[in-house]
């Protein structure tokens, strides 16, 4: 397991890849851990509200950090500043060269907090 991979309850986390053939979740689909058994399975409750168990050497994950974690930016910060950060984070990611799994997650980021603006809009 690498040390990017978070095992720690609570952690937030994005799916890299998984070997589960039976599973609809997506690269880069973020989640929480819950908690890892005596074999070392990592178990995850995903933002879709699917959970699976994530075995090292098999699936692959990453943490992701609590700046960038849409799920958990609260408060007073709406979402198109969230947004504006976000944005931000890929053009210095893009401008560092990052591998492109961390880059296509804050993509993610930004598109579903695009939909978000779309239905606040949408009901005003």
């Amino acid at each position: 397991m690498s040390t990017d991979q978070p095992t720690t309850p609570g952690a937030r986390i994005a799916l890299t890849h998984t070997t589960d053939e039976h599973t609809r979740l997506q690269p880069n689909t973020m989640g929480t851990v819950l908690h890892v058994d005596d074999l070392g399975t990592v178990h995850v409750r995903f933002d879709t509200g699917e959970t699976l168990g994530l075995i090292s050497g098999e699936d692959e994950w990453r943490s992701l950090h609590p700046r960038w974690d849409v799920q958990r930016m609260t408060g007073t910060t709406d979402a198109r500043s969230r947004r504006g950060r976000l944005r931000m984070q890929l053009a210095e990611l893009m401008d560092s060269n990052a591998p492109r799994a961390e880059i296509e997650a804050v993509r993610s980021q930004i598109q579903q907090l695009n939909i978000q603006i779309e239905e606040q809009d949408g009901h005003r």
